[in-house]
């Protein structure tokens, strides 16, 4: 049942402002955007949600300048988030497939359960029906060797060996079967999450003063979902490789590693089978922003205190959650993402093919 949903809400607040310039004028230094919904409980659905918070950290000459939160610089991140979000995505797509194969174990366990209980029922019941008519050798054929043992019984004088190797055996397995049954199989919540930290830079000139305009950007994705098995028999040949054969040509490709060092091929190409076997319920992706900027103005000519331009910081925070989770993009990395390491091996194993030549 799909619960019910409010909205959308949304709140646009100026908190504070800075202090007057020798003129009356001041610029706002926090201010708060939101955009939300609501549902009714048990507040289970994930529900799309935006925020934006900005706040001027510091300025000097505040008495002859103003400035305010959005003269905030924030460079386009967007490539940084793409890198981050397709790292966000394989680490959860691995999470989810590790989770779907021990519930698939589970969901074993729990069918095998089901017919312990049905096995166990029945026998438990004929054994009562031979007793009540005196059968004891129906009944011994039926729950076991220990059931309706003469000699035990005729050495202790009572049914206690009886119990013990007839009924109990049987009573023990129904109730394990049915804790087992009971209990269900509640589908897992997985959650996968990655950022980058980078810093952007940028100089003006002009006759008057050098600005440094530099931005401090740190984006991060937050991946959840719960994870419900569909088909176990596929999930194992997804798991086993055999679900999809573009990635098995591509992995049978030569240099094929090489590329991935280069573009993410291989992820982009497992993505399209990645849900193979299992579903994804309740998911959300979860962008997370944070750019920290600072202008520092020197003037290039003299000038008086008064006049010199002004420097200052602003923080700017983003929060933007959407329903549902898309596929990784095809991304190249750019050189200065390149590993020492990486460049190494590949440069090696260059070398090695030349030499065979």
């Amino acid at each position: 049942m799909v619960l019910p949903i409010k909205g959308p809400f949304s709140i646009s607040k100026e908190l504070s402002r800075g202090p007057k310039n020798a003129y009356g004028y001041s610029g706002v230094w926090a201010s708060v955007n939101r955009r939300w919904f609501t549902q009714q409980k048990p507040y289970t659905l994930p529900l799309q949600y935006n925020f934006e918070g900005k706040k001027v950290l510091f300025q000097t000459n505040t008495s002859e300048f103003v400035r305010s939160v959005y003269d905030a610089w924030i460079p386009n991140y967007g490539p940084q988030s793409r890198k981050a979000y397709n790292v966000a995505y394989d680490i959860f797509a691995s999470k989810a497939k590790t989770e779907a194969a021990e519930l698939a174990v589970t969901l074993l366990e729990w069918k095998k359960a089901r017919s312990m209980i049905a096995d166990r029922a029945t026998s438990l019941a004929l054994g009562l029906i031979y007793a009540r008519r005196g059968d004891v050798k129906a009944m011994k054929a039926l729950w076991g060797k220990g059931a309706g043992i003469r000699p035990y019984l005729r050495q202790q004088g009572s049914h206690v060996l009886e119990y013990s190797f007839g009924w109990a055996p049987l009573v023990s397995d129904l109730a394990a079967a049915v804790s087992i049954f009971g209990n269900g199989i509640p589908p897992p919540t997985v959650k996968g999450g990655w950022g980058y930290t980078q810093k952007y830079s940028t100089v003006q000139t002009s006759y008057t003063d050098r600005k440094l305009h530099s931005s401090n950007v740190q984006v991060g994705w937050t991946i959840k979902a719960t994870v419900r098995v569909t088909n176990p028999n596929t999930l194992l040949l997804n798991q086993l490789g055999l679900a999809n054969p573009a990635a098995v040509a591509w992995e049978m490709t030569p240099w094929s590693f090489v590329v991935d060092y280069f573009v993410n091929v291989s992820s982009f190409i497992s993505s399209f089978t990645d849900r193979l076997g299992m579903s994804w319920e309740n998911a959300s992706s979860t962008e997370f922003v944070q750019v920290n900027y600072t202008l520092t103005a020197k003037p290039t000519v003299p000038t008086t205190p008064r006049y010199h331009p002004p420097s200052y910081g602003i923080v700017v925070t983003r929060v933007a959650r959407s329903i549902g989770i898309a596929m990784p993009t095809l991304r190249g990395k750019p050189p200065w993402e390149f590993s020492l390491s990486r460049a190494a091996t590949s440069v090696a194993l260059l070398l090695q093919q030349l030499k065979g030549k």
